[in-house]
């Protein structure tokens, strides 16, 4: 990694060698250069992870230096996710701090992860492997507090930063397998049924809300295709 400052450039993380040719890029549903191929919530959906690599870039980082503090800052925030998800599930219990800490290192570093994830460039779809267990931590938080509206404002932050990895929606789906998985299982379970619904509405409102930014793009992209088939075959 990182050797004699390459790049690293390979799969679904193309890192943009122009930062903000890429950034003006991302703005549009198809780029000039691939006639339209290029699926619709690529651009949206990597519009934010370009626009932060543009910002560093245009205060003087170098793109090297901007991919190591990318990787560095991936890595410490799977971790600690991991750890305050593992300390929250076993608050109050013996041994919870070197519970949590080997938990987040098997979290951060285990086979599938390097084999899979990092060797094969699916860097992009870290983003929502490394929030995941925070957004369950303030997912369990929100639904056990009184009124919650705390939670749910750290909740629309971390559903916002997943954003990049809905470049390809089968990593972002992994959002709303956690969520409703829980949240189905708290239903079950609870006796304040008609608070927990209300609850999960807001969350689906709040999800749909952050991931249209990407989603409305395809819906629109798609009902186009088949406008334009229905117009060819008449």
């Amino acid at each position: 990694w990182f050797r004699n400052t390459v790049l690293i450039n390979m799969s679904d993380f193309d890192f943009p060698i122009s930062p903000r040719n890429d950034f003006l890029l991302s703005l549009f549903v198809w780029k000039h250069h691939q006639l339209g191929f290029v699926p619709p919530f690529r651009g949206p959906a990597r519009c934010l992870f370009n626009f932060i690599v543009m910002l560093l870039h245009s205060y003087g980082l170098s793109l090297t230096c901007i991919e190591k503090l990318l990787f560095v800052y991936i890595n410490f925030l799977t971790g600690a996710s991991m750890y305050f998800l593992i300390r929250y599930a076993l608050r109050g219990r013996r041994h919870s701090i070197i519970s949590s800490f080997i938990g987040a290192n098997f979290y951060m570093f285990n086979t599938y992860l390097m084999l899979v994830k990092w060797s094969n460039g699916y860097i992009v779809s870290l983003f929502v492997y490394a929030v995941s267990p925070l957004i369950l931590l303030f997912f369990m938080k929100y639904l056990n507090s009184s009124r919650g509206s705390r939670e749910l404002a750290i909740l629309s932050i971390l559903l916002f930063i997943c954003i990049p990895s809905a470049d390809n929606p089968a990593h972002y789906l992994l959002i709303y397998i956690i969520l409703y998985a829980y949240g189905l299982y708290s239903l079950v379970l609870s006796e304040e049924k008609v608070r927990l619904i209300v609850k999960l509405i807001f969350v689906t409102l709040l999800l749909l809300s952050i991931s249209s930014i990407w989603f409305l793009p395809a819906v629109t992209y798609l009902l186009g295709l088949n406008s334009a088939k229905e117009y060819s075959l008449s």
